[in-house]
């Protein structure tokens, strides 16, 4: 799910650079000659994320802690 939302993918052409990037499947943790997941898997297995993680805010917290330091 995150190489889609990194590289602006849909589920088609998700599972089509699975298939033919080797970057793709190593980072998913495909072998070579392992099969990956057709397109539908993708969306059977965002179901039940998108309300809890998809839609959580982020805190002010974590917000300020992910921002640049100014020196000087």
């Amino acid at each position: 799910m995150q190489l889609s939302i990194w590289y602006d993918l849909s589920d088609v052409k998700l599972a089509e650079a699975l298939d033919e990037r080797g970057s793709f499947r190593r980072f998913c943790g495909f072998s070579a000659q392992e099969p990956t997941p057709e397109r539908t898997a993708f969306v059977r297995f965002r179901k039940p994320l998108w309300p809890t993680v998809w839609t959580r805010p982020c805190s002010t917290k974590s917000l300020a802690s992910s921002r640049p330091k100014r020196s000087g």
